[in-house]
C-alpha cells in the first residue's frame, strides 16, 4: 500500500511539474560570443534554384506599422518545415512553397492560389500531409508533398493563421481584430472561443509564425503579451512567462479606449516582443525583439534546462539576424543571405564545416549544431 502512495505521489509531482507555467528570464547580451561557445559545427546547404524558383526576398518592416519607418529593419527568408526527407520552405510574402532535398535540391512547388487577390497565411505538416491556409477567400488546403492536391474547401473565418488539430482548426485573432476572443476553435460552422478579450488595441501581425508545434499541443504567440501559452485537447493554458524585465509593456497597454492612444502608449518607451519560442525535448530558443532608438534581436537557447542569452549581431549586416526558424533536437535550422553570409564574425565561422565552391544565388539553410 504505502508503495502505490508514493508512486501516485511522484505521478501527481511530475504531473504538476508538466502543467506548472515555466518562467524565462530575458537578459539583454549585447554579443555573439555566447552563442559561438555553444556550437559544435555549423553545416551549409545552399539551395539549387534557378530565376524561375528563387525565394529571396526583402522586407524592410518588421511588423504591420513601423514606429522607425525610416530605419531597414532587416531582410528575412522563408519559413522552413523539416521532414524525414526534405525541407519545405514556405514564402508566403510571395505566396511560393517549395521543397528541396536534404543536399538542397530544388524537388517541387506546392500549392497554388486560386486568383491574384488571394493570400497565403500559414503552412503546417500535420499528418504527413502539407496544410495550407488561405484568405481572400478564406481557404484550407490539403497537398501530400509531391505536390498533389488532396482537398480544398472554404472555411469560417480563417483569422490571421490557421492550424489543424484532433479537435479542429485552430484560427488565431489576436487583439484588434474585432472578434470577441483572440483564438477560435472551429468544427465545420461551429466554433469556440477562447481568451476573450475586449482590449482596443492595435493589431499587431508579426511576420513570424503564430503556431509551433509542440508534443501532442501546440504553442503559439499572444500577440503584444510576452506569456506563450499552450492550446492541447480543447484547453488553452500558460505555457512560458518571459519575462522582459524593463522591456515589458505595461498592462495599462491593454485598458485604452482608443487603439491609437494604447499604440502611443506602448511606443513612450523602449519595449520588447517575443517573436518566436520554439521548443523540443530539452533544447528550445526565443527570439526577442527590443525596441529602443534602433531595433535590436536576442536570443535565448535553452540548453538541458539552462538558458543562455546573447545578439545575434547587426541587422542586414550579420547573417544570423532574424534566421533561427525551428529546431530538432539539438540542432538549430536557420536561413541565411548568402549577400553577408562572409560578413560573419569570426567566432562562428570557425565553426562552419561545408566548403563552398561558389558563392550560392540563393538562401543557404545553416544547420547548427549545439554541443
Amino acid at each position: 500500500m504505502k508503495t502505490n502512495i508514493i508512486t501516485l505521489l511522484i505521478a501527481a509531482i511530475c504531473f504538476l511539474t508538466l502543467e506548472a507555467k515555466a518562467q524565462v528570464i530575458f537578459e539583454k547580451v549585447d554579443s555573439h560570443i555566447p552563442f559561438a561557445e555553444m556550437i559544435s559545427e555549423i553545416e551549409l546547404v545552399p539551395l539549387d534554384t534557378d530565376t524561375v524558383n528563387m525565394l529571396r526576398t526583402e522586407i524592410w518592416c518588421k511588423h504591420g506599422f513601423c514606429p522607425v519607418p525610416e530605419v531597414p529593419i532587416h531582410s528575412i527568408g522563408p519559413e522552413i518545415i523539416v521532414t524525414e526527407d526534405a525541407f519545405i520552405l514556405p514564402d508566403h510574402g510571395q505566396d511560393r512553397i517549395y521543397r528541396y532535398s536534404l543536399d538542397g535540391k530544388f524537388i517541387n512547388s506546392i500549392g497554388s492560389t486560386e486568383n491574384e487577390d488571394q493570400m497565403t497565411l500559414n503552412t503546417q505538416l500535420y499528418d504527413g500531409n502539407v496544410h495550407i491556409f488561405y484568405t481572400q477567400p478564406d481557404v484550407a488546403a490539403c497537398y501530400r508533398p509531391d505536390g498533389t492536391l488532396i482537398c480544398s474547401e472554404k472555411i469560417e473565418d480563417a483569422g490571421f493563421e490557421g492550424w489543424m488539430t484532433k479537435e479542429g482548426r485552430l484560427a488565431w485573432y489576436g487583439y484588434g481584430s474585432g472578434r470577441p476572443g483572440r483564438l477560435g476553435l472551429w468544427k465545420g460552422k461551429d466554433s469556440t472561443t477562447f481568451l476573450p478579450t475586449d482590449a482596443k488595441v492595435l493589431h499587431l501581425d508579426l511576420d513570424v509564425p503564430i503556431f509551433t508545434r509542440y508534443g501532442k499541443g501546440v504553442l503559439f504567440i499572444d500577440g503584444t503579451r510576452s506569456t506563450v501559452m499552450q492550446y492541447r485537447k480543447g484547453k488553452v493554458r500558460e505555457h512560458t512567462d518571459i519575462d522582459l524585465g524593463e522591456f515589458e509593456i505595461n498592462d495599462s497597454y491593454y485598458t485604452y479606449d482608443n487603439s491609437m492612444e494604447a499604440a502611443m502608449e506602448m511606443m513612450s518607451k523602449p519595449f520588447g516582443l517575443v517573436e518566436r519560442y520554439v521548443l523540443d525535448g530539452k533544447y528550445g530558443f526565443v527570439e526577442v525583439t527590443v525596441q529602443d532608438q534602433t531595433v535590436n534581436e536576442y536570443y535565448g537557447i535553452c540548453r538541458k534546462g539552462k538558458w543562455i542569452w546573447f545578439s545575434p549581431g547587426i541587422p542586414n549586416i550579420h547573417p544570423f539576424v532574424s534566421s533561427f526558424k525551428t529546431i530538432k533536437g539539438k540542432t538549430i535550422y536557420s536561413i541565411i543571405n548568402p549577400d553577408i553570409l562572409d560578413n560573419m564574425q569570426e567566432e562562428l565561422k570557425a565553426k562552419i564545416t561545408t566548403v563552398l565552391k561558389e558563392k550560392p544565388d540563393d538562401f543557404i539553410i545553416a544547420k547548427i549544431h549545439l554541443k
